[in-house]
């Protein structure tokens, strides 16, 4: 029975040609003469008639049981093999969701018994069940002075979207961020997004601009395993000659690098609650590089601080 289902194409097709021969070799045959005898006039007579060969209707018999039975193995292994691929999906299908719903209780018990259950809750709400994580981003901030006395930073925020979750990301991607305007003004500058080296999305200031603060949604399609190419250029006025603003990150975030250019005279700092160190690695009078390596959690950020050198005091080496 195996083999049959196996090899039922072939198994079909050759009982097709079966019975087209047979019917081929039944319309060979054709008809012969035969004496009979009849009764005509009240006398016995003879008469030659034309007579199919006792083989034909045998012949076309074999041929229409032949054709109709590999039509029917066809039909009847077809619908039995999709039975059973559908039966077959279906109870792996049933097997992933035992496996993934056994692994969670085991996951969950473990954890619970490790820190308390109302933390474990909100690592496994933004962490755990997180579809995105951000990797190598290059924040560059570039602060210059403006005519009114004032400062404006432009910030250029570069990094990689990666999909880790199992299924397609469709969903919205939040841009936020508060203004004070006693204090700064903040537009989206620019928005780009890039997709396997296509671009997906180019919003200019134009079409984003919103200057109270807020958030502002793009959305996005980015396969499972993939990775997307996200840039955003910001732009924020302050008052005054010192700027001390924040920045926190929505999604759980791994390696970054901080480079700060801004007017001699002043200087950079960084206070930082990342889970992973960011370290200052090289610095001048006009530039500060600053270095992320591991991982930081959702809602953790830095603030940082751009101030004028007080005149006779030396920039630390």
């Amino acid at each position: 029975m195996i083999w049959i289902k196996r090899y039922y194409l072939v198994v079909a097709l050759v009982l097709s040609l079966l019975g087209l021969s047979l019917q081929y070799y039944a319309g060979d045959l054709g008809l012969h003469y035969k004496q009979v005898q009849i009764i005509e006039s009240g006398k016995i007579k003879s008469v030659d008639v034309l007579s199919p060969n006792a083989l034909t209707p045998l012949a076309n018999l074999a041929s229409s049981f032949l054709i109709t039975l590999a039509i029917s193995l066809f039909i009847s292994v077809f619908i039995i093999k999709k039975l059973e691929v559908m039966e077959s999906e279906s109870r792996d299908k049933q097997l992933l969701e035992i496996n993934k719903s056994i692994n969670e209780n085991v996951f969950d018990s473990l954890f619970k018994t490790l820190v308390p259950e109302e933390i474990y809750s909100v690592i496994k709400e933004r962490i755990i069940k997180s579809h995105l994580v951000r990797k190598n981003s290059v924040w560059l901030y570039d602060f210059t002075l403006t005519d009114d006395g004032g400062i404006e930073l432009k910030q250029t925020l570069k990094s990689e979207l990666h999909n880790i979750s199992n299924s397609n990301y469709k969903d919205d991607y939040g841009v936020s961020f508060k203004t004070n305007s006693d204090i700064s003004r903040t537009c989206v500058n620019r928005f780009i997004c890039e997709f396997n080296g296509k671009l997906v999305a180019d919003f200019k200031r134009e079409e984003l601009d919103f200057n109270d603060g807020g958030t502002k949604k793009i959305p996005l399609d980015i396969p499972p395993g993939e990775y997307a190419d996200i840039t955003l250029v910001l732009l924020t006025q302050y008052a005054g000659d010192k700027v001390l603003d924040s920045y926190y990150t929505f999604h759980p975030l791994i390696d970054a690098t901080l480079i700060a250019n801004y007017p001699k005279g002043y200087k950079f700092s960084i206070f930082s609650s990342f889970s992973s160190p960011i370290r200052e690695t090289s610095s001048d009078e006009t530039s500060s590089v600053n270095e992320l390596r591991g991982g930081v959690l959702p809602g953790q950020g830095i603030s940082f601080v751009l101030s004028k050198i007080k005149e006779g005091k030396k920039v630390p080496e």
